[in-house]
């Protein structure tokens, strides 16, 4: 039987290139956004983004409002929660709480009620860069080198959280708002991705530049975004018995900072750029 997924934060850049590739697949999808839904990325040139709010938002919400939520998850088999303030430098009470803490915590409840059998949450590298940076990478806008731990690259085991900024901070408190609701109330499986920078068509859009490092060490190919949302929506190893999952979504990036093998092996999927 076809799998309805809901996007929300569909108008924005991943959900826009989400609801075109799993609707390719076959997928029915339902887009969910704001009245007047925004991206982080629209004003960069490089990224050659526009919102296009007709084709991808088919029910409007304010997902801050619990009343709004009320009923529209109703029908679908999987979430996949991508809407939220995505700037760093948001302001925390006026934006980041509603948006980006509030916001999730009104989902899993509506994706309770709704019956939802799995939500996958778009996480961010924003939550466990900081502690292995040097020269000028601590900075905002994270120019510079960096430095691995010394057993190797990041991953849960070997790292804490350390969130780069409160949106950071904010992206952690909902993974653990879903380990609630996956674990303590039993109501849907939960997988969070880690993503990293996946603007641009090429980890080379700022060759010679501060910003080349961190690129590459963070750079998520398009094709790659896609299959690993994919593999989550598809993998059996998130079940009853294990609903709960944290992993990283990157391309195979000979710098990368995160230790991809784990999710990889977690959701049976290769990343195929680097």
């Amino acid at each position: 039987m076809t799998k309805t997924i809901a996007i929300t934060g569909s108008a924005g850049f991943i959900g826009s290139l989400l609801s075109d590739a799993l609707k390719a697949k076959g997928y029915k999808v339902i887009g969910i956004d704001r009245a007047f839904p925004s991206s982080q990325h629209t004003k960069d040139t490089n990224a050659n983004f526009n919102i296009e709010k007709e084709k991808y938002v088919d029910i409007v919400c304010d997902l801050s409002d619990p009343k709004a939520c009320d009923g529209i998850l109703n029908g679908c088999d999987v979430v996949i929660h991508l809407a939220g303030d995505g700037n760093p430098k948001a302001e925390f009470i006026t934006s980041l709480v509603p948006n980006n803490i509030v916001s999730v915590y009104n989902i899993c409840m509506e994706a309770q009620k709704s019956n939802v059998t799995r939500m996958i949450f778009g996480s961010s590298n924003h939550t466990q860069v900081y502690g292995f940076e040097q020269g000028n990478a601590t900075k905002e806008d994270f120019a510079g080198t960096f430095q691995l731990p010394a057993s190797g690259k990041i991953n849960m085991e070997n790292s804490k959280n350390c969130p780069t900024s409160l949106y950071g901070a904010c992206k952690i408190a909902g993974e653990e708002i879903g380990h609630f609701f996956s674990l303590r109330e039993d109501a849907f499986e939960f997988l969070s991705l880690r993503i990293g920078w996946v603007i641009y068509d090429s980890p080379n859009v700022y060759k010679d530049t501060a910003l080349n490092d961190y690129l590459q060490s963070m750079y998520l190919s398009k094709n790659d975004c896609i299959g690993y949302f994919l593999a989550a929506i598809e993998t059996t190893n998130l079940n009853k018995e294990n609903p709960f999952y944290v992993g990283y979504a990157v391309s195979n990036n000979k710098t990368r900072l995160y230790d991809i093998g784990p999710t990889c092996k977690f959701l049976n999927f290769e990343p195929s750029d680097v």
